[in-house]
């Protein structure tokens, strides 16, 4: 966006030729504070986060001692952990004002939560969708439209940029069926089991806990926060089973605000127990850990992102400015969990720097969303004769294969006409720079190879 600004076209994006204007989504602000800031970023504004709940100090009816407890209960929990360190990313900015937000609609200024709104606006699309049907949910117990009102200029920031895409229908449809709101999924290539979700471990503690924390709420007598939070569980349900339309840590970060800020007003010591359970759940259900120490969350350590920058960077040294790379994948059949064969992390590092030293490697995710339909050309293939099709349907002239670690390039390769120009061997960067810690789950160990096709492509 630096090199072809919001509304130009990037050769380097998708499958070439691609509308930026399409990321209308995207925050600039949120954005550039990651750059900045990098993994400090979600640290910094969790810290905010729980920071932002000391306005209920001004609340007639809350005690500091309660405030305190609860802050601390949070300060401890998985929840606060999985968003510092585990996964959040630049949306952070966004959640770091959805308490304001929140207090502003218990306490009745409205003025206050139309300005916490447009603050959530500057850094989370996805905070500003949870936060109108929060709103919803308030003006339908008041039967009122302020809190609607209160969230109307944070929306209109959000869509703004929208009327600027050269097709707006497009790219609305794009996203419809990447998260599945559209109905005629048998047009859609790529869907979430949407229906494995709903019931998997991790939902149903989710549901479980939260609506035990509800129901306390409504015994407690505060209905606003008892809106609130069947609301989220609400989402939950749609998110896991309709229409995916954020990750699972979205809508922890909404209920982590709801079920703090009820803690802090209700003060009933059930309610904290209960609250402290719902959100520390065991850290592997929440992506913040592992089964092997289920309790327990991992001591993480940073690693220098620039050393695999420069790796990568050497493994692509021989390619000339402007060369297509295609990626040598599995058909993921209609599946996206099944998309990139499980490398999906390292690979962003392969289209990062790709778009660096001005190649296209591809597909990426937005290639795929723009190609999501059934009748839409495919990218898949692991054997010679698939990338050999696939390269001439997408005019490449390069491709990236990967094999197990410390293996030399299966003769299928050499015998099609490929030949080898580097290799990416990620063991030794699994223990030198990773600190043996998997980016790639239970996938083996990876050795990627950059591979030239036979010099008479066409004629194949």
């Amino acid at each position: 966006m630096e090199r072809y600004g919001r509304y130009g076209i990037s050769p380097y994006v998708g499958t070439g030729n691609y509308q930026l204007s399409n990321w209308w989504h995207l925050s600039w602000f949120s954005i550039y504070l990651t750059k900045k800031l990098g993994v400090v970023l979600p640290v910094l504004f969790m810290f905010g986060f729980l920071l932002t709940h000391l306005l209920w100090i001004s609340h007639a009816n809350v005690e500091f001692e309660a405030l305190i407890i609860a802050l601390v209960l949070a300060f401890t929990s998985s929840y606060f952990y999985g968003g510092s360190f585990v996964f959040l990313n630049y949306n952070v900015v966004g959640w770091l004002f959805m308490p304001v937000g929140i207090f502003a609609l218990i306490t009745g200024d409205y003025v206050m939560a139309g300005i916490a709104w447009f603050l959530v606006a500057q850094g989370s699309i996805t905070a500003v969708f949870i936060a109108f049907f929060l709103c919803l949910g308030m003006s339908i117990n008041h039967l009122s439209y302020m809190p609607l009102l209160s969230v109307s200029p944070a929306i209109m920031k959000c869509i703004f940029p929208l009327f600027f895409v050269d097709s707006m229908r497009k790219s609305v449809s794009s996203i419809a069926c990447a998260i599945g709101l559209k109905k005629s999924q048998a047009k859609v290539k790529y869907r979430y089991n949407k229906n494995l979700e709903l019931f998997s471990f991790y939902s149903i503690y989710f549901i479980t806990t939260w609506s035990v924390f509800t129901a306390m709420i409504f015994l407690n007598e505060n209905y606003d926060y008892f809106v609130l939070s069947i609301t989220v569980i609400i989402l939950w349900i749609v998110n896991s089973s309709f229409a995916r339309f954020a990750d699972p840590q979205s809508i922890y970060m909404a209920m982590f605000s709801v079920g703090l800020g009820a803690s802090i007003l209700i003060q009933d010591p059930w309610l904290f127990v209960t609250f402290w359970v719902c959100v520390s759940p065991p850290p592997f259900l929440i992506g913040a850990g592992t089964t092997e120490k289920i309790f327990r969350s991992p001591s993480l350590k940073p690693f220098r992102i620039s050393n695999l920058i420069k790796s990568t960077k050497d493994f692509f040294k021989m390619l000339p400015q402007d060369s297509r790379v295609l990626l040598v994948l599995n058909d993921p059949g209609h599946e996206y969990s099944r998309i990139f064969d499980g490398y999906r992390v390292i690979l962003e590092l392969f289209f990062y720097v790709g778009n660096l030293r001005k190649l296209l490697v591809f597909p990426d995710w937005w290639a795929i969303f723009s190609h999501n339909s059934s009748d839409s050309s495919s990218f898949w293939g692991r054997s010679p004769e698939e990338a050999i099709a696939n390269l001439k349907l997408w005019n490449g002239n390069h491709v990236l294969v990967y094999q197990k670690t410390a293996t030399k390039l299966d003769s299928q390769w050499v015998e099609a006409g490929f030949r080898e120009i580097s290799t990416m061997d990620w063991s030794q960067i699994y223990e030198n720079e990773l600190g043996r810690e998997s980016l790639w789950g239970e996938q083996p160990i990876p050795k990627w190879f950059l591979l030239k096709p036979p010099p008479k492509l066409n004629e194949i």
